[in-house]
């Protein structure tokens, strides 16, 4: 493992040497190293804080209905937050987007395979959006989006999580069918609980980094990113109570390492596939059972995988209008421990006309729904 870092750092010292793309390819390199080799993050070793992460997809409209196929296919400024090298491959100049989405969850809390379970519904909605701009071979790009959030309220208390995440990517293409990317991702976390007179709050932030390579050509293609774990510790104030102070805690982020591929069948239709990784630390806990009566319940702790599959078929393209319908589906594994697993049917809609595009996407489960609404401006083909 050391000799592996050893020679990692020594390869990235010589790439600075020699010039930009050089550095910023061996940084990639590095993460890379990081998430294959399984370092912990410290929050592997902290009891009972949340975990900040969902196991279905949500965000841009395009992943949304192809069943959350991302890795080889995101061509867009949201690559920023999928695969940062997808930008790079893009036959745009300048790409910027926005999205809706409205989510309705209903999870059972169990303490153990032996207690009786609480129903829990969570419904909350966010917007994301993205800008890219190319320039030769690199494209520079950022977004803000919500990757989790938790809101809860009754005649007693209230109580919120809320997690903004920043996002500044920088890809670049490597001859025509091969592109590497590099991302930073500002967190932004505040949680929230008040109970009669009483208040509490707490910020947190942290930064991490995820990488990515890709290669594609007109008929297929094939990538991976990494996504760093980490902890966000937080800071409280005015915790004036016992119950206030034991809600506000730190929030984990899991380790993924994701990997997929499409292929053409024919011009007009395509099929993609994901495998993602996700490493869960131990003595994680739903945040919704921080307030229940059935007491704290762990999420599923290990290696978690979920298989993505989706297909993307052309109904219309001319120079004028273009209309895609994409379907897919995945099996959401179980995120809280001794609930059940389900499985997600998805599909959508993209219109374009000229450079305006909107898309609309629908994900299905049972207790589940998820949909979304984009709107995008492609401008300056090459």
């Amino acid at each position: 493992m050391r000799q592996l870092l050893q020679v990692g750092k020594e390869s990235i010292a010589a790439s600075i040497a020699g010039s930009v793309a050089g550095s910023v390819a061996g940084i990639i390199a590095a993460v890379f190293l990081t998430g294959l080799c399984g370092v912990p993050f410290a929050s592997a070793q902290v009891s009972n804080n949340y975990g900040a992460y969902r196991l279905f997809s949500q965000g841009a409209g395009r992943v949304m209905a192809m069943g959350g196929a991302f890795v080889a296919i995101v061509d867009d400024a949201t690559a920023a937050g999928y695969n940062p090298a997808g930008a790079a491959l893009s036959k745009w100049r300048f790409d910027f987007g926005g999205t809706n989405n409205r989510v309705d969850d209903r999870a059972d809390l169990q303490q153990s395979s032996y207690s009786s379970f609480q129903a829990v519904t969570e419904a909350y909605s966010f917007v994301s959006y993205a800008v890219a701009a190319r320039a030769g071979s690199f494209v520079f790009g950022m977004g803000v989006s919500t990757p989790y959030q938790y809101h809860y309220s009754d005649y007693l208390q209230n109580a919120s999580i809320v997690l903004m995440r920043y996002d500044a990517m920088l890809s670049w293409r490597m001859g025509n069918s091969f592109a590497m990317g590099i991302s930073g991702h500002h967190e932004d976390l505040r949680e929230h609980f008040d109970q009669s007179s009483l208040s509490g709050e707490a910020r947190g932030t942290a930064i991490s980094l995820s990488g990515g390579a890709l290669y594609r050509t007109r008929k297929a293609g094939i990538g991976v990113v990494y996504f760093q774990g980490h902890e966000i510790p937080v800071t409280e104030t005015g915790a004036q109570s016992p119950v206030i102070a034991a809600w506000l805690r730190n929030v984990v982020v899991p380790a993924a390492t994701c990997v997929g591929g499409f292929y053409y069948l024919h011009e007009r239709f395509m099929i993609a596939v994901d495998v993602d990784r996700f490493e869960i630390p131990r003595n994680v806990i739903d945040a919704s059972s921080a307030l229940q009566m059935v007491g704290e319940v762990s999420l599923t702790p290990g290696t978690q995988q979920v298989l993505h599959g989706g297909f993307e078929w052309t109904l219309i393209e001319d120079r004028h209008m273009n209309i895609v319908f994409r379907g897919g589906g995945y099996v959401e594994p179980a995120r809280i421990l001794y609930s059940e697993s389900r499985f997600h049917r998805t599909y959508g809609l993209q219109v374009q006309f000229g450079p305006a595009v909107l898309t609309v996407s629908f994900d299905q489960a049972n207790n589940f729904s998820n949909t979304s609404q984009g709107f995008s401006l492609v401008l300056g083909a090459i």
